[in-house]
């Protein structure tokens, strides 16, 4: 209070000795008419300074930050995706220092990662304020851990009164979550002002840097050849090798990687154009050591052969093979034309050599191989599978098949475009059924002609944006547009379906992930799911346009948590006693039994880790059974496994979210789940579904809650009211999480109880207002 006294008698003498400084400038001022320029000038910084003393008795200042260091160049190796499970990193800590008191407003303080980044939501983080200098308070603990992977926040509910305040965030351990390097993205502030710092919009540019990120490429881990051009005989194709990292990026920093290349039949590598060898170039195996991760060797063959070239390195993953076809110069067609060839076997490409093209910018390379065969009921296809360089950088791949269809139809069309050189899913492939196929023209009409367009290349930036992505990874921002056409008029939708086949098995856990597509109506992906057969991620669609590989939110979590448990990428569905685990009631038999933590594990197919169950004991456990009476060992252990493990429809949810169900179990019913009945409700508090058994007492306090938020009685025959009684009540879990709904949920319900969310029912609050529904 004494502090207070003297600050405010400081403002007053400030505010005076401007007050005096102004009546002085009035006296100059009168006596200006006569005065030179400089006088005028002079006046002017007299003005100048004035100001700087006082405005509203109140100094201008702004807050200064320190961004956090350490962010950039880390490496993909630690990304989650990275085989494994990447390991975090520890950047150095944000600082932000008001200039006055009172820089730093009240109210929620988001500090929020870039897309494919995310925070250790198991390691805390630490705040060092100067509150006692400073008289700043804030809501949070001063160790916590952050409430989600991609954002942590500070509520400051007291501002700076006495000096100006200093808020440093240390401990914050971040690593990418993507497959691809980054540019430099911003961490980013948003929520209530700080005077002169600009809030993000969440696209890592917009807004002041509180930290820059930037993901690059890992180490070395293997040797790939790029798809190389065919060519004629006599001529001279170039070969690409690039030394990639895990996920095919090229590691430009390896100049080092002495890479042996061989080349079958009579083909002879003839140069090198990017790289170190001998100088002697004349022969079938040449070595030579990478430049900038790269090495480009001309190929020259004078006999009409398809020969293969080969990689091999010391430690290197070398199992790279690529063939070159040199075909015989193409003779000019007997009589004026030629019929297209004909291949027996469905699928096979083929044709009369490369078609090399000459674009604008001698930068880019286009090259062109034919698509030609027939099917057994007369169908035939003449087509060309084309791809686009771009400084030796492959940039688009597009297969076009023009179908003329035999009569009747009756044999499938399936055509497959390789897409590993611009994506992690290997290939894409359109199953054309005869039904569908005779569907088409029976719709359309016209004629027999159908055009299929299937390509690959990069997203554009309203496709890679966050607003259309809204949680979705979209694996390497890689599309994949598909087109059908009769006649020249593009096909919209239609009765019968076309499956899209993609090939994922270099993607880590292969089945979590789906298929979507790009709705340029809304600019945003939408989620199609997609059925997985091994490696095979297909969906059935009745409409076409711009599709890509995508991971959900709740996918991501899993695969988070089967990484954490040590689940193989390619480990099978668990089976209990033979019986594949599909349904709620054998999930709960096994929970119920999950005091013996080899029943649970047997169900999960996860193997055990005792520090992991003596961590979530000490931190969830002990507070969890407090006050209650009568629970054996057994009952304890299976709290401890549950949270530590999961079961096969909470492995979706993290180890603290999983608490989080046990403790909105404990406080709807005033127990914890000992049977197999009391598991299938906290299963279905965990998956949002209406538990079996009810709690008035519970539903009461709910309607309490109720009325303090929506200001009215909750209406039970109202979908929407009784959804979020239930959430309040008995804490049921969202099926997908929206973090933008809960973080505006929070800052209503701070706006209503004048607090932060605390207590596990704050928490159902919150949720209550973020996904039920009701209105006020």
């Amino acid at each position: 209070m004494q502090n207070n006294i003297y600050y405010n008698e400081f403002l007053n003498n400030l505010n005076n000795l401007s007050k005096k400084i102004s009546n002085l400038m009035q006296k100059i001022l009168s006596n200006l008419a006569k005065k030179t320029n400089i006088s005028l000038l002079l006046l002017a910084v007299l003005f100048a300074i004035s100001a700087s003393f006082s405005y509203g008795n109140y100094v201008f200042a702004a807050a200064t930050v320190a961004p956090a260091s350490g962010g950039s160049s880390i490496s993909l190796d630690n990304s989650s995706a990275a085989q494994g499970g990447g390991s975090y990193n520890t950047i150095n800590p944000i600082t932000i220092n008001e200039s006055a008191i009172g820089e730093i407003k009240l109210g929620s303080h988001n500090f929020n990662l870039p897309s494919q980044w995310e925070l250790d939501q198991n390691s805390p983080i630490t705040i060092t304020l100067n509150w006692e200098q400073s008289g700043m308070g804030i809501s949070n603990d001063y160790s916590f851990y952050p409430q989600t992977p991609y954002f942590f926040f500070v509520n400051v509910d007291i501002e700076s009164n006495l000096a100006p305040a200093s808020l440093i965030f240390s401990g914050i351990k971040v690593r990418p979550t993507g497959s691809t390097p980054t540019n430099s993205l911003k961490i980013t502030h948003s929520g209530n002002d700080i005077v002169g710092v600009t809030n993000g919009n969440g696209d890592g540019v917009t807004g002041t840097n509180f930290g820059l990120l930037t993901a690059v490429a890992g180490s070395a881990n293997k040797i790939v050849i790029t798809d190389p051009a065919d060519a004629t005989v006599g001529g001279t194709t170039n070969v690409t090798i690039a030394v990639q990292d895990q996920f095919g990026n090229r590691v430009s920093g390896a100049n080092d990687q002495a890479v042996a290349i061989t080349v079958s039949g009579s083909a002879r590598i003839s140069g090198v154009t990017t790289g170190a060898g001998d100088g002697a170039y004349n022969s079938t195996a040449e070595t030579i050591t990478s430049s900038n991760g790269q090495i480009v060797v001309a190929v020259t063959d004078a006999t009409a052969e398809t020969i293969n070239i080969d990689v091999n390195h010391a430690t290197l993953d070398h199992s790279s093979t690529q063939n070159i076809v040199f075909a015989a110069a193409p003779q000019p067609p007997a009589g004026g034309g030629s019929n297209p060839a004909t291949y027996s076997n469905y699928g096979s490409s083929s044709g009369g050599g490369t078609t090399y093209t000459a674009p604008a910018n001698p930068d880019v390379q286009t090259t062109s191989r034919p698509l030609v065969y027939a099917s057994a009921d007369g169908t035939q296809v003449n087509g060309a599978i084309t791809t686009t360089s771009n400084r030796g950088q492959l940039a688009d791949t597009t297969l076009q098949a023009n179908i003329s269809l035999g009569s009747p139809i009756n044999n499938d069309q399936i055509f497959t475009l390789n897409t590993s050189g611009l994506s992690s899913a290997r290939e894409i492939s359109a199953n054309l059924t005869s039904v569908f196929l005779r569907g088409v023209i029976a719709s359309y009409g016209g004629g027999r002609g159908i055009r299929l367009t299937i390509s690959a290349h990069a997203a554009s930036d309203e496709q890679k944006s966050a607003s259309a992505l809204d949680g979705l990874y979209l694996f390497d921002y890689a599309v994949f547009p598909v087109s059908i056409a009769v006649e020249n008029n593009e096909v919209v939708a239609w009765n019968y379906p076309v499956q899209l086949t993609f090939d994922v098995s270099n993607i880590e856990y292969p089945r979590e992930v789906s298929i979507a597509r790009y709705d340029r109506t809304n600019n945003r992906w939408v989620d199609l799911g997609g059925s997985a057969n091994g490696t095979m991620v297909s969906v059935a669609v009745n409409q076409l346009g711009d599709f890509g590989v995508i991971r959900t939110l709740e996918q991501r979590r899993r695969v988070d948590n089967l990484r954490a448990s040590g689940v193989a990428a390619t480990s099978p569905q668990a089976e209990v006693l033979g019986v594949r685990i599909d349904n709620n009631l054998s999930e709960s038999d096994y929970l119920s039994a999950a005091g013996d933590v080899n029943t649970l594990l047997g169900a999960i197919n996860v193997k055990r880790n005792l520090a992991q169950e003596r961590l979530f004991y000490n931190a969830n456990v002990k507070s969890l059974i407090r006050g209650m009476q009568n629970l054996t060992a057994a009952n304890i252990n299976s709290y401890t496994n549950f949270i530590t493990y999961g079961s096969a429809s909470t492995l979706k949810l993290g180890a603290g979210e999983r608490a989080g169900v046990l403790n909105s179990y404990k406080s709807a019913f005033g127990k914890l789940p000992i049977t197999a009945r009391d598991w299938q409700d906290a299963i279905n508090i965990a998956t949002g579904r209406w538990t079996a058994e009810r709690s008035t007492a519970a539903e009461a306090q709910a309607a309490r809650t109720f009325r303090q938020i929506y200001r009215r009685e909750p209406n039970l025959t109202d979908a929407h009211d009784d959804a979020a009684i239930n959430v309040i009540a008995y804490g049921l879990r969202p099926s997908a999480r929206n973090l933008q709904s809960e973080q505006a949920a929070i800052r209503i319900f701070r706006g209503i109880f004048r607090h932060s969310p605390v207590s596990v029912t704050d928490w159902d609050a919150v949720r209550a207002i973020a996904y039920s529904g009701a209105k006020r």
